[in-house]
């Protein structure tokens, strides 16, 4: 068996053995008749087995998939098409910071339904249902789903539900928004 230098961190690429001493497991894989790491990590073997991995260093962040529901903050918002910046996924929050898409003509589902109205710095929880060519595609559809947190459109004050409505208690405008059925328990930090 051939002796190694053994490091702290392994990079991509780095040599770990060859294939006559270890046999191949997570994180490495065989390149002719080398075995090297593919992410930063720190060696682990089993010298039973003789199988190796690379313990990853920094943990890969969870990317939203279809099914996940998600938290975000509304940071563009044009005509029928709103992009929300994900802070939450399945109730985890998240460092890298994914945008997803809210096309909101296909969240109605009746002509004769009113116009569905998100803001803004709005706070919505929506749900994944695409990621066509790693586009993230939400959707608002269900009482579950919606504006969780916003301020008046108009003043910036602080707002209240009233009906399927928001109203200022500053300078009592009413205004409209798709408003999920927990609207105003939302704790944004």
């Amino acid at each position: 068996m051939t002796v190694f230098k053994k490091k702290t961190y392994y990079l991509p690429g780095d040599l770990i053995g060859v294939i006559e001493e270890f046999t191949p497991s997570s994180n490495v894989y065989q390149e002719n008749y080398n075995i090297r790491s593919k992410q930063l990590g720190k060696i682990n073997i089993n010298y039973e087995t003789r199988a190796v991995t690379i313990i990853p260093k920094l943990r890969v962040t969870e990317v939203p998939k279809v099914g996940d529901e998600v938290i975000g903050i509304v940071d563009q918002s044009q005509s029928g098409l709103v992009m929300v910046r994900i802070k939450e996924i399945n109730g985890n929050p998240v460092k890298s910071e994914f945008v997803g898409m809210i096309l909101l003509r296909e969240q109605q589902t009746d002509r004769n339904q009113r116009r569905i109205i998100i803001k803004l710095g709005d706070y919505v929880r929506a749900k994944v249902v695409s990621s066509l060519n790693n586009v993230i595609h939400l959707s608002i559809k269900g009482d579950h789903y919606g504006v969780l947190h916003t301020v008046c459109s108009y003043c910036g004050g602080q707002v209240q539900l009233s009906g399927r409505r928001i109203f200022c208690t500053q300078c009592k405008m009413l205004d409209e928004r798709k408003i999920a059925d927990d609207f105003g328990k939302f704790k944004n930090t």
